[in-house]
């Protein structure tokens, strides 16, 4: 593996924790569990099954051509 990919390909899952960190850190202190109870179903199943699929293979896809 050549370090600078690595390195690179590590920043940006360092970037998208801080993103998932920042979007639950704000979920907890807007909610109420009530409205939390109703509306976190149909954000977190779309966030999960979609986006975090989609962000995992853009982000193999960006390191496999960075290291061709």
């Amino acid at each position: 593996f050549d370090l600078e990919n690595v390195i690179r390909f590590v920043s940006m899952l360092t970037y998208l924790g801080f993103i998932i960190g920042s979007i639950s850190g704000f979920i907890e202190k807007v909610m109420t569990s009530e409205l939390a109870s109703s509306l976190l179903p149909a954000i977190l199943i779309p966030l999960v099954g979609i986006m975090g699929p989609a962000v995992f293979i853009v982000l193999i896809g960006r390191y496999i051509t960075a290291t061709e």
